[in-house]
């Protein structure tokens, strides 16, 4: 698809509000096709319902990283701790 194809597949999905085209339109994109259209209207409500589900698909990203990462801490943490316990216990 040429870039022009896309953004004619996204323009028209964006006024058919086609949940899946949506869910691929670019950021800024996005933007642009609801700054077209005036508030209240069908398409901009369910533009503001897409990017409150970008917004929580990023924060639920960024969570699942933090609790990966915390977890890892914690298992670091605690072989480094059985591992000086031993080292003391044996001086």
């Amino acid at each position: 698809m040429t870039p022009e194809e896309k953004q004619q597949h996204w323009k028209v999905g964006f006024f058919n509000m086609d949940p899946r085209i949506l869910a691929e339109i670019p950021d800024n994109h996005l933007a642009e096709l609801q700054a077209r259209v005036t508030s209240q209207t069908a398409q901009y409500l369910r533009a503001e319902h897409e990017w409150q589900r970008r917004l929580i698909m990023r924060q639920v990203r960024s969570a699942i990283w933090a609790s990966v990462i915390g977890g890892l801490l914690g298992i670091i943490a605690t072989i480094t701790g059985v591992i000086l316990g031993w080292w003391i216990a044996h001086l």
